[in-house]
């Protein structure tokens, strides 16, 4: 079960990534709040944790 449900997991984590990514790299991203900055910078590098750690379960699942 867990395994069948990890492919969308990934799809929506490698998703939320690329849109924080874009944010990241936007012109403007560091002229706002320090605040502001640092929880967007937060929230993509927990969204990387997720994505890592969903790949690492999903081989664990398949090796079983």
């Amino acid at each position: 079960m867990e395994l069948n449900e990890l492919p969308a997991k990934i799809e929506g984590l490698d998703k939320k990534i690329t849109q924080l990514q874009a944010v990241v790299a936007s012109p403007d991203f560091f002229q706002q709040e320090q605040t502001k900055i640092n929880d967007k910078l937060k929230e993509l590098s927990d969204a990387q944790k997720d994505l890592e750690k969903a790949y690492e379960r999903w081989a664990e699942l398949d090796n079983l």
